[in-house]
């Protein structure tokens, strides 16, 4: 565990770096070091002196990492990949949008004020998005249409300007994400992590055996026919796939990497959200963001209205394009992303298999560090508190699968 000088020597450093404060004071509230999936999350809160005399004031997030040997290798690219991204990438496209006459559209990434990657940790320190009114949508719940557009619109613009950012700057964004490619955390931890690939094939046996259990064989042999070897070795063909119509993803679209602001006490329509965890980002078909969301988030009700959130997707994303210079028609065309769910769709389900199970338990997912060669992260193959929600769930997204590819 990271101490709290460790801590407070790195807040200051990084006000001093980025916001040009002195005098600097930090301050760790008791209870308020929290384990999280592959490392520490630490809330703290400090000010410090600015050029213009007056006192500023910062609540902040400090996600750490410590390598050592008995660290999963998998949760090591997946700092990486972060590190890349709130560094290098993401500012790289809010660059490019202001290259463009467009600023702020990228709002929905959290502010984020200081990376730092060495051989032995890894520290990204970020705003504090509750003190700013932000907070997550009850997991067990799914999420209404309100919610649904709000996040498929930011992915839409995502999407959308890193077409135009290759398409503009072949050169440029082939640099930035070499390390997305050659570190990709998803492509690793299926094959090699195998707490993933133990947790995944226990849950895709719990949806069959669910499935044969409330009498829908239609269904159980549809998913057998399309998964019919170790699910985790379907996502590896998919994620490597060969397809030239791919954009930067977000990559893990599940209920808790979703802030929402809302109006007063008005939970069902949110003003804002702010997308977080970027260590599972990479180079895929932009329905891998789009499956893996609406099946982990959306019940059969919002899965109904399909092609309305399809069409809402497909107008943000070519209207953004067209803003940038660039026609959608020649970059992905909406016929393009309905072939592509065709293609992709499967990526969405196998992955709520496991996001399904976190969501609808009552358990914290916790990663665990073993050595010796093993590499587990026990946090997908949780006890489900309402079997029958986690069935009705899961009946919604694999209907709704088989009836869009056929």
């Amino acid at each position: 565990m990271v101490s709290d000088s460790e801590i407070t020597h790195l807040v200051k450093t990084s006000l001093e770096n980025d916001e040009h404060l002195r005098e600097i004071i930090v301050n760790i509230p008791r209870h308020s070091k929290v384990e999280g999936c592959i490392g520490e999350i630490i809330f703290v809160n400090a000010n410090g002196i600015a050029e213009n005399n007056e006192r500023k004031y910062f609540e902040l997030a400090v996600k750490y990492l410590r390598y050592d040997r008995k660290r999963i290798e998998s949760a090591i690219y997946s700092t990486v990949i972060e590190f890349n991204m709130y560094n290098r990438v993401l500012p790289s496209l809010q660059m490019f949008l202001s290259e463009n006459g467009l600023i702020n559209e990228l709002y929905f990434i959290p502010k984020q004020y200081e990376c730092i990657v060495s051989n032995i940790e890894n520290v990204i320190i970020m705003e504090n998005l509750k003190y700013t009114g932000y907070k997550l949508h009850d997991k067990k719940k799914n999420m209404n249409m309100c919610h649904i557009k709000m996040v498929i619109q930011k992915y839409a613009k995502l999407h959308a300007v890193s077409f135009a950012f290759r398409k503009q700057k072949p050169e440029l964004f082939q640099e930035l994400t070499k390390v997305l490619v050659e570190k990709d955390t998803m492509k690793h931890a299926v094959i090699y992590c195998t707490e993933m690939r133990e947790s995944t094939l226990n849950n895709l046996d719990t949806a069959l055996k669910i499935f044969k259990e409330n009498g829908d064989e239609g269904l159980h042999h549809l998913l057998r026919t399309a998964v019919p070897k170790h699910p985790c070795d379907v996502l590896w063909d998919i994620l490597n796939t060969e397809e030239m119509k791919t954009a930067l993803c977000h990559g893990d679209s599940w209920n808790n990497n979703y802030l929402f602001k809302y109006k007063k006490d008005d939970c069902t329509k949110p003003i804002g959200v702010k997308i977080i965890d970027w260590q599972l980002s990479g180079i895929r078909s932009p329905v891998c963001d789009l499956s893996y969301f609406l099946y982990s988030c959306g019940s059969q009700e919002e899965l109904e209205k399909f092609d309305e959130i399809l069409e809402f997707y497909y107008e943000t994303f070519s209207s953004f394009l067209l803003k940038l210079g660039n026609n959608p028609q020649d970059l992905f065309t909406f016929a393009d992303l309905k072939g592509h769910w065709k293609s992709y769709g499967l990526y969405g389900v196998i992955s709520c298999l496991n996001s399904l199970k976190v969501q609808l338990s009552d358990q914290v997912p916790i990663a665990s560090n073993c050595g010796d060669g093993s590499e587990r992260i026990a946090i997908f193959d949780l006890p489900v508190s309402d079997m029958s929600l986690f069935y009705s769930r899961l009946k919604s997204v694999v209907s709704h699968y088989f009836s869009v590819i056929n």
